[in-house]
């Protein structure tokens, strides 16, 4: 590959969350952001700005520390990676040392392991969200539930 132009995509859910420990590992431009893993990649600011830079070949590296940072939705996740691949850009999964790219040639086991990640971090988006539901269902029936406990105003479907 040509003289690599890398860009780290940082992502957290929320604006309580704190960046600092995926800044460290910061590599070329940063594309930071907080918002939610289930919002599609394309449709995030940062996620959108970092795709039309690769389009445009000022990006030819991206670096995620996980890859959750990319989303929380299996399709999405692998679309985004699909994109990337097919605009020639390598990925990089600091968390699992994968590459899309080794040696310049198309790595299988990164398509491998990304395809088994992606169902993963969807597949715990969803038990964490069940677990609320119960916790929730558990502190109505003892009457102890306060929606948000006093941390925000978003609905169960805003979030």
């Amino acid at each position: 590959m040509s003289l690599e132009k890398k860009a780290t995509y940082v992502r957290v859910s929320t604006d309580g969350q704190n960046t600092d420990r995926q800044e460290s590992i910061l590599q070329g431009k940063g594309y930071i952001e907080k918002i939610s893993g289930r919002i599609a990649f394309n449709e995030r600011k940062q996620g959108a700005k970092l795709l039309k830079d690769v389009a445009n070949k000022e990006i030819n590296w991206v670096v995620v520390e996980d890859v959750t940072r990319l989303g929380r939705n299996s399709f999405d996740i692998l679309t985004t990676i699909n994109y990337l691949k097919k605009q020639n850009c390598t990925i990089e999964v600091l968390r699992h040392g994968l590459k899309s790219i080794v040696n310049g040639k198309p790595n299988l086991m990164f398509d491998l392991m990304t395809g088994v990640l992606a169902s993963l971090a969807e597949m715990e988006y969803n038990s964490n969200r069940e677990a609320q539901r119960q916790g929730i269902a558990v502190a109505k029936a003892k009457g102890i539930y306060q929606k948000h406990a006093g941390k925000g105003k978003m609905s169960d479907e805003q979030f």
